[in-house]
């Protein structure tokens, strides 16, 4: 056999796939200097035995030969520097490197995050809006011990009342039903982000209860007051009898004796 016979091998099955060598060193991740030097014959600058080895059986998968004959070859031909028995195929430090599936998954969640992130800026870092709807003032005065508070958050991620979460979705009205005590009550209503501004409102609520929940009955009318035996106010009556009818006529003396 000829030194030069594998040499010929691989250019009639570079040609028949139709491969540059650059494609074919990329396909075969085999150094392009050294698939040169393949192709040329010039076997004395390839590397150690074990390196070539590697290179045959990786030429092989991808031009369809049987790798293990030629391999046969070089070793009778004596062609390759001898190597250690210890010698180890090293890593292609020239061939493209085929990044793995783990590599392209991992990459591609990443572009994905990025994206978000540059179309979603100003809503995760931004500063939040948030509109109170009820109620209107800074200090409002109600008569019942509750009042129901209504907004609507928007670029925001967050919401509580006094430390409190309160459920809510963006751009939709949200309420929240606070329990008072009379006197002024304080409410203070926040919205946040996750990584950005939290925004505050504080509002003052004054409960003033109506009297009759104070305990403070009016006093009753002197028209409504009982009447106390011995008291001044009251005036002790007696009821006269009415006096005789008068007759109609009564006899005198001397009528009474003519009629006898």
């Amino acid at each position: 056999m000829s030194e030069y016979q594998y040499s010929v091998l691989l250019r009639e099955k570079t040609a028949e796939k139709g491969l540059s060598l650059e494609r074919l060193s990329e396909m075969a991740n085999v150094p392009l200097p050294h698939l040169e030097m393949l192709v040329a014959g010039r076997f004395e600058y390839l590397p150690a035995a074990p390196y070539v080895h590697g290179y045959v059986r990786s030429l092989g998968r991808v031009l369809n030969y049987d790798a293990n004959e030629w391999w046969m070859w070089f070793k009778r031909g004596k062609y390759l520097a001898a190597a250690g028995v210890m010698d180890e195929l090293p890593a292609n430090r020239f061939a493209k490197k085929t990044p793995s599936r783990a590599m392209v998954i991992a990459g591609g969640l990443l572009g994905i995050f990025m994206i978000f992130l540059l179309v979603r800026f100003s809503a995760i870092v931004g500063r939040p809006r948030l509109s109170i709807i009820y109620p209107v003032e800074d200090a409002t005065v109600v008569k019942e011990n509750k009042i129901i508070i209504r907004g609507i958050v928007e670029r925001g991620d967050k919401l509580s009342i006094n430390k409190e979460d309160v459920p809510m979705k963006e751009g939709e009205m949200w309420e929240k039903e606070i329990g008072l005590t009379p006197g002024i009550n304080t409410v203070q209503v926040s919205a946040s982000k996750l990584l950005g501004w939290q925004i505050n409102r504080v509002y003052r609520v004054i409960f003033e209860p109506p009297a009759e929940v104070l305990g403070n009955t009016p006093a009753p009318s002197p028209q409504e007051q009982p009447l106390i035996a011995g008291s001044s106010s009251a005036t002790s009556t007696k009821t006269l009898p009415e006096p005789d009818p008068i007759p109609r006529s009564q006899p005198t003396s001397g009528e009474g004796l003519l009629e006898r």
